[in-house]
């Protein structure tokens, strides 16, 4: 035996027993959850799955309902879930034999060199014609589980797909609770300005009657005309804002963008309350880190695959037909003809091509795991930033009301003493402009609150599903 022929034995051998220089893939440490949410002691009750309803409003149900129906991305991420399911059963095919029919015809002429006819000085030939049919069968035994490897690495992607298409809707349906909002907003700040514009009217009015008798200065009218044309240009700013928001509604909607929609009449009656539930929860139900989870599964599968690459790939083959040179007698039983095979395949020199594959998928499979861990400590401080700024809206929000009683308070005890002689109109005015901005704030602050609401469902996975097992 050569030393090319023990070479070769030996990477033969070596590749059998599964040797390898690379080491296995060995998945980052991922963070450790604490118990509960630092912000909340929640509990292990979960979002509900049409979290939206909590709101109470049925308009906004059937607007989150025609959205989830009509959404151009959601239909695109439908779509990719067929897309993977297709290459799911692609991978599973994998693992059955293969079933084809053959069949074909040749005619072939052949001469016999140094044979003539003789007399006639001419080459002898024949000219023969065969036809065929038949049914050719080939399975690859998965003798190493690389088929096996693949089918799952497929079936992953594919859940991981459904996530993200999971992820999608929720994603869809938070942005249209959220533009609901902000239309409501708009529309109460619009009816503010209104408000506003007509009360500085009012002012206007009675400052100008007042200058016409002489008991205003020129300075009390410039002020006062000067605060309603502030006014009225804020109400058109106003105007824009509620039309614009209507507008970005009807396009989550699938409808063309005519700011025909209308917002409801009031906020909801009371914050729908969001069961936090316990951290670890987190993993089966935000469709993000699901997604993520069966991304890591898939690489991993893969990494495990390219090694099994390395070993040897056994197939089996068989054949049944019929060989003649007749169209008739590929019916006739006699000219029946079959064969069994069993191929080996064993790669010796590949030039490092399987290797640089391994590193690739090891590669793959840390960049996953690291995106995993990256997006639960995002995931938690969603969770924990949201749970902490229901306290904190709560508080402003509380804080804003009582400011707001106290502005129109203020406002009522200044036109009170400016009418009985005992402050100038500018102080009047001062009271106003608090009043009003009170308001806004506390209109601005409704809708925080709401929002962060919507933004806590969202961060807690919306409810949408388990992760699979």
């Amino acid at each position: 035996m050569n030393r090319i022929t023990q070479g070769l034995l030996g990477i033969a051998l070596c590749s059998l027993a599964g040797c390898r220089s690379h080491s296995t893939v060995e998945v980052p440490p991922q963070p450790a959850l604490p118990d509960t949410w630092v912000g909340e002691d929640a509990g292990q009750a979960r979002s509900e799955d049409a979290w939206w309803e909590s709101f109470g409003n049925p308009t906004l149900t059937a607007l989150v309902v025609e959205a989830l129906q009509n959404n151009r991305d959601l239909r695109s991420a439908a779509h990719r879930v067929e897309l993977s399911a297709a290459q799911f059963a692609i991978a599973q095919s994998g693992r059955r034999p293969t079933l084809n029919l053959t069949g074909g015809a040749a005619r072939r002429r052949q001469n016999f060199i140094g044979f003539p006819i003789p007399g006639g000085g001419k080459v002898l030939s024949t000219t023969a014609t065969t036809m065929n049919l038949g049914i050719a069968a080939s399975w690859e035994a998965d003798l190493w589980g690389r088929i096996a490897a693949g089918v799952k690495a497929a079936e992953a992607e594919y859940m991981a797909s459904e996530a993200d298409a999971l992820g999608a809707a929720q994603s869809v349906a938070a942005q249209v609770v959220a533009a609901w909002l902000g239309l409501l907003e708009a529309r109460f700040q619009r009816e503010l300005a209104e408000r506003t514009v007509a009360s500085w009217e009012l002012s206007e009015t009675t400052i100008r009657n007042r200058f016409e008798s002489g008991v205003n200065s020129a300075l009390d009218l410039r002020l006062a005309t000067s605060d309603l044309e502030g006014a009225r240009a804020n109400l058109a700013g106003s105007r824009d804002v509620e039309e614009r928001s209507a507008r970005a509604l009807e396009v989550l909607l699938g409808r063309y963008p005519s700011a025909e929609l209308e917002a409801a009449a009031a906020y909801p009656a009371d914050l729908p309350n969001v069961p936090a539930g316990l951290p670890a929860d987190l993993l089966g139900r935000r469709p993000d880190l699901v997604a993520a989870r069966m991304r890591l599964e898939a690489a991993q599968q893969l990494s495990r695959q390219a090694r099994k690459d390395l070993l040897p790939k056994l197939t089996l083959t068989g054949d049944l037909g019929r060989n003649s040179g007749e169209l008739g007698d590929l019916l006739d039983g006699d000219f029946s003809t079959w064969g069994l095979g069993l191929n080996l395949l064993q790669p010796l020199i590949d030039h490092g091509r399987f290797g640089a594959t391994i590193d690739a998928q090891d590669a793959a499979s840390q960049a996953a795991a690291a995106d995993l861990a990256g997006l639960t400590l995002v995931a938690c401080a969603e969770v924990e930033g949201a749970l902490a700024a229901k306290v904190w809206l709560a508080e402003r929000v509380q804080h804003l009301q009582a400011s707001l009683v106290a502005a129109t308070a203020a406002e009522e005890l200044a036109d009170d003493q400016y009418r009985r002689g005992l402050i100038t109109i500018i102080t009047v005015l001062d009271a106003q402009r608090r009043r009003f901005q009170a308001e806004s704030l506390l209109i601005s602050g409704h809708r925080l609150q709401f929002e962060n609401q919507v933004n806590l469902h969202l961060a807690l996975g919306g409810g949408f599903g388990v992760a699979p097992d």
